[in-house]
């Protein structure tokens, strides 16, 4: 069955996809991250404002991809090598605590009657959007900080398992055992598909990747790409959520791109991915943002800043742990950059309403909150670490 096309919309979301990091750039008074421009544009030219661009069918599956990549590129990003040790194990235990009070946030909610449907909002509250804080990160120059170091096992963790979550209790046409099985089986061909690639390196493959690295062959982009598309489609084939074949697929590619030599393999990957198809599923998610759903709501209006503070209260507080593991000064922009949710909030939500789980009022309030939170925590966590590094410099100066 053929997409339906439509260029008004392509070429609408695109400009906004081009217009966003001129914006990002210009905007000097505050911080606003180039994927914060995506998300405002998105709302600008979606239904509910100008009503210029609408998410039809070919929009969907570009949007889709989108995500797709993103989860894609925060696996390859993730170095297992450098979070292990105490920040993965600290991530870890924030997790544990993340779980426990995201189980008592969402009953204490049913039991006031703001929600009837606990599961979903618990998971939801779990995320932290570590794909969305890379770039941030990266573009502020604290990827490779010892701060960044605990944001990315905190992320990955964010990720991994909220994603987890998904793949057994929501996603899926499974039973709650038979989810595990699929899940496991899905696990078990990575596992074999990763082997494979790590192992098997032919030298006349791995001389042909070198010689097609400046060239149109492109062998090692055309590798990355046919192992992300393969894990998706046995991911959709099992029914299972297709962030958690992105993330894989990301961090199988990661472990074999690992290196100087294959950087060039990465930085077009990038490119790819960066240059279109996640800033596509962005300004796609501002896109379809039900704001009439939401205003119309007096709970889903109230809830909105509700959410927010529980993104906080449960994916901030854990942030505590580190304390042995980072600076003090930096346990404040830490809590904020793991309660920064949103792309996994719109995979829940629109998991959990096509279900029947959750009315679209509040799944629009809920990522409502994750919009917030991509909006201002990440901004508002580089503004106290530029702070931060501003007074320590000024004390280290002598008099």
């Amino acid at each position: 069955m053929a997409l339906t096309f439509d260029p008004t919309s392509l070429v609408l979301i695109t400009a906004a996809v081009a217009l966003a990091p001129i914006i990002s750039a210009a905007v000097r008074v505050v911080l606003v991250p180039t994927v914060v421009a995506e998300l405002v544009l998105g709302i600008l030219i979606g239904p509910d404002v100008l009503n210029l661009a609408h998410d039809g069918p070919f929009v969907s599956f570009l949007a889709g991809l989108g995500m797709s990549f993103l989860f894609f590129l925060a696996g390859m990003e993730l170095d297992l090598q450098r979070v292990r040790g105490r920040p993965l194990r600290v991530a870890g235990y924030g997790m544990a605590v993340s779980l426990a009070l995201a189980a008592a946030v969402a009953g204490a909610l049913a039991l006031i009657g703001a929600i009837t449907v606990m599961l979903p909002v618990a998971i939801a509250l779990t995320t932290t959007a570590v794909g969305t804080l890379i770039p941030i990160l990266r573009d502020a120059g604290e990827l490779d900080s010892p701060f960044g170091t605990q944001v990315l096992a905190s992320g990955a963790v964010g990720e991994f398992v909220p994603i987890i979550l998904i793949a057994i209790f929501l996603a899926g046409q499974h039973g709650t055992v038979a989810a595990v099985a699929v899940l496991v089986l899905f696990v078990l061909v990575s596992a074999a598909v990763a082997a494979v690639a790590i192992r098997a390196r032919p030298s006349h493959v791995m001389k042909t990747i070198r010689l097609t690295l400046h060239a149109s062959g492109q062998l090692g982009v055309r590798l990355a790409l046919l192992a992300l598309f393969f894990l998706l489609w046995v991911a959709y084939n099992l029914h299972l959520d297709l962030a958690l074949a992105g993330f894989a697929a990301g961090m199988m590619v990661g472990v074999v791109t690992h290196g100087e030599a294959a950087d060039p393999v990465r930085v077009r990957l990038e490119g790819i991915g960066f240059g279109l198809f996640v800033p596509f599923f962005f300004v796609t998610s501002g896109l379809r943002l039900d704001l009439d759903a939401l205003l119309s709501s007096t709970t889903a209006l109230i809830l909105l800043p509700v959410f927010l503070g529980c993104f906080v209260l449960v994916r901030g507080v854990p942030a505590l742990l580190a304390r042995s593991a980072i600076e003090p000064a930096a346990i404040v922009p830490l809590a904020l950059c793991s309660a920064t949710a949103l792309p996994l909030v719109v995979a829940v939500t629109a998991i959990a309403v096509e279900e029947h789980e959750l009315h679209t009022d509040l799944a629009a309030s809920l990522v409502g909150a994750g919009l917030v939170s991509v909006l201002v925590f990440p901004s508002a966590a580089i503004a106290l670490r530029r702070t931060a590094r501003a007074a320590a410099a000024a004390t280290e100066t002598p008099t």
